[in-house]
């Protein structure tokens, strides 16, 4: 008698828990949707803050960053809604070693179960805050350029640097210089990331330097030597790895995600000090990096000309393992 009693309890848990369940499984919807688009406008904010601070670097005298973050951002989309931020969802908030740009960005999505207990939409803002240093401490794979730090001071990002490395007498740095970087004068022996190793400055180290990278990271600091003639007119040789086109510096600078060959870091020296005479080798302070994208079709009898992209000073502070190559621009929040 009671198993006849208890026919239909199935039927009757079902009728009861199948509503509860669906509405559970549509409100995990509602808040999925809401947390990709979460999702999408955090993306949009770091983006939009990398790029606010990076104008700093593009145009040290006059940047834009907050109009440069909003154009970032608003190339976004939200759920494919386009994002429409304004400049006064970009702050410039005191930093203490370089500049920073602080993002926000609303975002919304609607609901469709949810609406059942009165919410309409889910909304928020994501903020995002990145810095861009003032200066770094070493760079990796430095080539053999030595490029005076007013050739480079007040450029944008862009400007044709021409013949930064000539091949013969009437462009040398004085009689006999020819703005070679010697990477001796950091590390001897100097060891190439291939294993190999030079013990002294002249051709064939040039050459290394060029075709390879060497693995002791230039300190920011201290002195840097030069290494005094052409150098056998090696230089035209050596560049001809870097064939790639320039094209823009937008595609070479946000982030130095770009793997093109032509894109390398240079020492820049305080070309404030004397330059001796002929023949002598000599070292100079260490400035700084400049990042170029090497352009040996504009050199005249072999010289490298190149494109300047950006440039970290040696001056301040400037927080460990960072460097040009690296680039010293880093995201500080993303909440």
């Amino acid at each position: 008698m009671r198993r006849r009693n208890e026919r239909g309890m199935t039927t009757l848990t079902v009728a009861i828990t199948l509503p509860v369940l669906i509405i559970l499984m549509g409100l995990a919807v509602d808040f999925g949707i809401a947390y990709a688009a979460r999702t999408e406008a955090q993306s949009a904010a770091d983006a939009a803050a990398i790029a606010g601070v990076y104008s700093y670097k593009v145009n040290p005298s006059s940047p834009t960053p907050q109009a440069d973050a909003v154009a970032v951002a608003n190339a976004n989309k939200i759920l494919g809604q386009s994002i429409s931020i304004t400049t006064t969802n970009v702050t410039l908030p005191t930093c203490t070693k370089g500049e920073c740009v602080t993002v926000a960005v609303p975002f919304q999505s609607s609901t469709y179960f949810a609406r059942l207990f009165g919410w309409n939409s889910i909304s928020g803002t994501v903020h995002s805050s990145a810095e861009a240093e003032t200066a770094g401490s070493s760079a990796d794979c430095v080539k053999p350029i030595f490029i005076p730090a007013s050739a480079v001071n007040g450029q944008a990002a862009g400007t044709l640097l021409p013949d930064i490395r000539p091949t013969s007498p009437g462009g040398a740095l004085s009689p006999g210089q020819y703005y070679s970087f010697d990477p001796t004068s950091i590390a001897n022996p100097v060891n190439f990331s291939d294993g190999t190793s030079d013990v002294a400055s002249g051709v064939s180290t040039q050459n290394d330097a060029w075709n390879k990278c060497m693995v002791t990271p230039v300190p920011c600091s201290g002195s840097v030597g030069s290494q005094p003639g052409n150098m056998g007119h090696n230089i035209a040789s050596d560049v001809s790895q870097y064939t790639d086109e320039y094209n823009d510096v937008g595609d070479y600078g946000s982030n130095h995600s770009d793997t093109s060959n032509s894109l390398v870091t240079v020492v820049l020296w305080d070309d404030s000090a004397s330059v001796p005479k002929k023949g002598n080798n000599f070292t100079v302070p260490l400035a700084g990096f400049a990042q170029i994208f090497i352009d040996p079709s504009t050199g005249k009898k072999g010289a490298v000309s190149a494109h300047y992209i950006s440039s970290a000073s040696c001056s301040g502070t400037p927080p460990a393992g960072t460097g040009v190559g690296g680039t010293p621009l880093r995201l500080v929040q993303t909440p």
